[in-house]
């Protein structure tokens, strides 16, 4: 079993992920939440439960383990209590990004879709920031971000060719020379943003584009003689065309796309994916959830 297949929820379930600390390190961390929690925590049921949680932690930590040893893992404690070692590519992503070395939260489920998208590179942007002339070049997703290189700007030109090469998903900062190059790409945002501030600005154009592909390939389509036929629609026709390998592109919300993926093998899933999602009422998704119930497919033929 993978930390990924752990979807049980409950009363204060513990995710933890640790890398790169000692088993004595790790012992102590948890230890020292067990004393604040029985010093602070007035729930005697509460307090209870957190102990129930943390405890056989600890017990299986020092049990063993050397207390010098490394810990590369992620533990998960609900009603049962489970270690996961970190792959290498897990191990690699925490230390290229560098990641918090000890993480540890608790909700009435194991955070298994933040530790997914954590622990994944899929997603990821390049930005573009810029203090006058001199450039920083990011890579970020919601979750993390990390300055890959520092440069120099000579000119306008020199900068272009830059764009070309990279293609930045977004440039912003301040200086004069940004307010230069402003008239030659729409993409560039004359402040410094934050983090979520960026998310938020890539999230927005991105849902706006998936809202226009939608219209023009499939909205503006449906009464087009030579598209007769050749679309599905609803949970039902989609299903049947996913099981006899008729569909060539997917128009779906995330939430159902999420779904779908959960429960259909992954031979079915086949075909061009394009998510859809609404930013505000009455928008080109909002239309695509209420009267499509955010599911279409286009079919070969």
């Amino acid at each position: 079993m993978s930390w990924k297949d752990c979807k049980k929820s409950g009363k204060i379930f513990y995710t933890i992920l640790t890398y790169n600390k000692t088993v004595s390190e790790i012992i102590n961390k948890i230890k020292d939440d067990l004393d604040k929690v029985n010093k602070r925590v007035k729930d005697s049921f509460k307090r209870k439960i957190i102990n129930e949680r943390l405890y056989p932690i600890v017990k299986l930590l020092e049990s063993s383990y050397k207390g010098h040893q490394i810990l590369n893992c992620i533990i998960l404690a609900g009603n049962e209590l489970h270690k996961f070692e970190l792959t290498k590519d897990e191990l690699h992503i925490c230390k290229k990004w560098n990641l918090k070395d000890f993480f540890i939260t608790y909700d009435d489920k194991f955070k298994i879709g933040y530790l997914k998208n954590l622990l994944s590179e899929e997603k990821i942007n390049l930005i573009f920031e810029l203090n006058n002339e001199n450039l920083k070049i990011i890579e970020m997703d919601n979750l993390k971000s990390r300055i890959i290189s520092k440069n120099k700007i000579e000119n306008q030109a020199n900068f272009i060719e830059l764009c070309n090469s990279q293609k930045p998903k977004m440039i912003h900062g301040s200086g004069s020379f940004i307010k230069k190059i402003k008239k030659s790409n729409d993409n560039i945002h004359l402040k410094k943003l934050g983090n979520n501030e960026i998310i938020d600005i890539i999230n927005k154009f991105e849902i706006e584009s998936s809202q226009n592909i939608l219209k023009m390939e499939v909205l503006d389509q449906i009464t087009n003689p030579s598209f007769e036929d050749k679309f599905l629609f609803g949970k039902k026709e989609v299903g049947n065309g996913i099981l006899d390998y008729t569909i060539k592109k997917l128009y779906i919300t995330p939430s159902l796309w999420r779904q779908l993926k959960k429960n259909t093998p992954s031979e079915y899933l086949n075909f061009q994916v394009l998510e859809v999602d609404k930013l505000e009422s009455g928008d080109i998704g909002d239309k695509f959830i209420s009267e499509y119930l955010g599911i279409i497919a286009l079919k070969y033929y």
